[in-house]
């Protein structure tokens, strides 16, 4: 098995730090993160831009530090973030890091499959689909920010 490179262990550091203090500002402001869903932020970014393992040990990491530092995310919801994350960093690798471009309708498809896998999820979890929908529908406004700015940040930064 190959080892996870330094600079691999040290962004995923980073971004799970990032993951962990944005969700905090967004309650400092008070501007609501379960529309923004301020913890999937960097993960999304971790996936796309630096692949597979920097975005799965990002998804997995962050909600856990998260809830561990914080309290908060609430732990029904800890492996839901977890999933949504994993299948972030998954599309990220499997749309991205084949093409080796990266345009914002592949963000944005990698940010679906993400909400697709954990509206099932957490539709499985919670006993309804409707709550699982009703979760997502409250987030398009922060899926689509966080669609384009992942996307600018990718096209504005050299890897």
């Amino acid at each position: 098995m190959k080892a996870v490179a330094p600079k691999t262990g040290l962004l995923a550091a980073v971004f799970v730090a990032a993951n962990v203090a944005l969700p905090q500002l967004f309650h400092v402001v008070n501007m609501g993160s379960a529309v923004f869903i301020p913890i999937l932020f960097f993960t999304l970014l971790a996936g796309v831009r630096y692949g597979m393992v920097c975005g799965l040990a990002t998804a997995i990491l962050s909600p856990l530090v998260s809830a561990a530092i914080t309290g908060m995310p609430a732990a029904p919801m800890l492996w839901i973030l977890m999933v949504k994350g994993g299948a972030m960093a998954l599309a990220a690798a499997w749309l991205i890091g084949r093409a080796g471009t990266i345009r914002i309708w592949q963000v944005a498809l990698v940010a679906l499959v993400a909400q697709a896998v954990g509206m099932i999820s957490q539709s499985l979890f919670f006993g309804g689909f409707a709550v699982a929908v009703n979760v997502v529908w409250t987030s398009v406004p922060g899926i689509a920010l966080q669609i384009v700015a992942v996307w600018a940040i990718c096209k504005l930064s050299r890897k």
